[in-house]
């Protein structure tokens, strides 16, 4: 087997999008020599990519996410975001290239989404908390802004420090940055496995057999890392969660309209709602899906009832002269998410391994954070950040599958998933249907004698009379139980 030893290639950076470059130049302005292993055809596929790239501090926080974590998530969202002005001037200087960004979000909520009046009084929540400057306007003030009148607003935030950036420009200005260095070194290739020698990560083996020395190895591969940690052998496994992969489908849209700022909905339905963000003249980003693994549309390609979701949504909710517009291109990438829903990032318990990946949805605004985080864990500096994500011993709270506010949540969102995008179930349905999906959960995922005398009642019911008239009773019985757990 061929062996590459190459002393000045301290690290080894695995991973082609913006986490991984982020990652590698954070790592040569602390002096050390780097080797990114990205797989330039693997971008197509990529989280960054097909990122509409809304840099949403705020704007990400929804109400059933309320957690002493995910507050601290919250926090490390609003530091790297800080961040964001100097790292995009340092880029530009570095690279010599402009790189498209702006300011200002404007978050809708309207009477088509169900809990988007619960989810922006969170977000206002969490700006006061933080003192983060925020108005409440008119929809007349919202340029862009012409719904169908059945998607009227019923309140709408101006946030005018959360901006946006175009992620192809980006990418483009960071891989210009780190191979003008002289201590930069990259191959445009996968990783075939992880190289371990006296219980350390000493490197990668590459797809044709080479073998790359480091004295430390960086795995940002996004939803890859999990192959990679699979194959590493039993004496070295990690006890932090399972990546999964989160398909997101976006829009390159032509159109006269004029959109200067993000315009976009609350989180909805498992995903990051609908959103508008300017691609330069007479171009928009409409984005996006999400489909987790083991969902139907998980394959690489944009299924017709995403792209049909997105459209109908964009045109009846944000502006119905969009119905014009010309598609110039889908977008697919597969966000990386972990289990436990939080990030994993920093060294691991594997002696010369660290993970940045699991981001979800805010790779792009956490990179020049996490970049910071993983170059000083490696290189021994201090460092005033927080860190709430590190993969040390990370495991799966016990209580995660058996919470009942999970249950209630994933409940209310699979109801406000299925009657899009033609709107709201008639009547008090949604809630009626709620109920009985939170209590099916419950009883499928929970002990306890309540639910098992509610198990024997069900049964009871449909032996007793004929199958097809027993399941409304089954559904108004379950639906009253919700509140078990």
């Amino acid at each position: 087997m061929n062996v590459v030893t190459n002393h000045s290639t301290h690290v080894l950076v695995v991973g082609s999008g913006i986490i991984g470059g982020a990652i590698s130049l954070a790592l040569l302005r602390k002096g050390v020599s780097v080797c990114q292993i990205r797989p330039l055809s693997g971008r197509r596929e990529s989280a960054s990519l097909a990122a509409g790239a809304m840099l949403g501090a705020f704007a990400e926080v929804t109400a059933d996410k309320n957690s002493a974590l995910d507050q601290e998530e919250t926090a490390f969202r609003v530091r790297s975001s800080s961040l964001y002005p100097e790292w995009l001037a340092e880029l530009s200087a570095l690279s010599g290239s402009a790189i498209d960004s702006g300011m200002g979000t404007f978050i809708v909520a309207n009477t088509f989404g169900r809990h988007d009046l619960r989810n922006i009084q969170a977000i206002e929540r969490e700006l006061a908390r933080f003192g983060s400057p925020y108005q409440t306007v008119d929809e007349c003030d919202v340029p862009g802004y012409h719904p169908n009148e059945r998607y009227l607003p019923r309140k709408i935030l101006w946030l005018p420090q959360e901006g946006f950036v175009d992620t192809v420009a980006l990418m483009s200005a960071l891989d210009a940055a780190t191979e003008s260095h002289p201590r930069f070194s990259h191959e445009n290739c996968w990783v075939d496995r992880l190289m371990l020698r006296s219980g350390k990560v000493c490197g990668v083996v590459l797809p044709d057999g080479r073998e790359l020395e480091g004295d430390h190895v960086v795995l940002a591969a996004g939803v890859g890392t999990q192959a990679l940690l699979e194959a590493l052998p039993d004496e070295a496994r990690l006890s932090s969660p399972r990546l999964m992969p989160g398909k997101g489908t976006s829009l390159i849209l032509e159109t006269s309209e004029h959109f200067p700022h993000v315009l976009r909905s609350p989180n909805r339905d498992f995903a990051c709602g609908i959103h508008v963000v300017p691609r330069g003249k007479g171009r928009i980003y409409v984005g996006a899906t999400n489909r987790t693994a083991s969902c139907p549309g998980t394959s690489t390609g944009a299924s017709v009832e995403e792209v049909h979701d997105l459209l109908h949504e964009v045109v009846h909710e944000f502006n119905t002269s969009l119905d014009s517009a010309t598609i110039e291109s889908i977008r697919v990438g597969s966000r990386p998410i972990c289990v436990d829903g939080y990030p994993l990032v920093g060294s691991t318990e594997c002696p010369g391994l660290s993970l940045a990946t699991g981001t979800y949805r805010n790779g792009v605004l956490m990179a020049p954070l996490i970049g910071l985080i993983i170059a000083s864990e490696i290189v021994g500096d201090s460092i005033d950040e927080a860190n709430p994500f590190s993969p040390r011993g990370r495991k799966l709270r016990d209580d995660t599958l058996s919470s009942s506010a999970l249950f209630k949540s994933g409940a209310e969102g699979i109801v406000s998933f299925l009657p899009s995008p033609h709107g709201a179930l008639p009547y008090k349905r949604s809630e009626e249907l709620s109920g009985f999906l939170h209590t099916l959960l419950s009883m499928a995922l929970k002990d306890g004698d309540e639910l098992e005398s509610l198990r024997q009642e069900a049964r009871r019911l449909l032996q007793s009379q004929p199958m097809n008239e027993s399941f409304a009773q089954l559904f108004f019985m379950l639906g009253e139980h919700q509140a078990v757990g």
